[in-house]
């Protein structure tokens, strides 16, 4: 099954074997993210390899998910740890992620949904306190 498979990838995956996520994704993905937009395999490749090479530490636990025909949605908690977020130590980033795959079971479309300020914004030393203010605020 494709969600099997997502998780593995996601599990296994890190800066020095980006070429896995052949076994996942089609050559005409379409991947976004609160940050990118990334279209084809190619320019994923070279996206998640920047991303991964940069992190000290990223994993992924994962949790609900519902299936209907060729679309998937999942559920995760991302861990991750990235030097100059932070101060290098560990953000707990909950998101879920929107699938569609092709008739040969390859995503062709994946969108990832979670808070960027979470993950971003809140761990940047001056910015972070203004968008934790405000969210207080509001």
């Amino acid at each position: 099954m494709i969600l099997d498979k997502f998780k593995k990838l996601y599990h296994d995956l890190d800066s020095s074997n980006i070429d896995i996520i052949e076994s996942v994704y089609a050559a005409d993905i379409e991947f976004t993210d609160p940050f990118h937009r990334v279209d084809g395999l190619q320019a994923l490749k070279e996206y998640f390899q920047g991303m991964y090479s940069n992190v000290k530490a990223i994993s992924f636990e994962f949790g609900e998910s519902i299936a209907e025909g060729n679309t998937y949605f999942i559920h995760w908690v991302m861990k991750l740890s990235h030097p100059k977020l932070n101060g290098g130590k560990e953000i707990t980033v909950p998101g879920a992620t929107y699938l569609k795959v092709n008739e040969s079971q390859q995503v062709i479309f994946h969108r990832d949904y979670f808070d960027a300020g979470v993950m971003l914004y809140e761990q940047l030393p001056v910015l972070g306190g203004l968008v934790k203010l405000i969210k207080r605020r509001l």
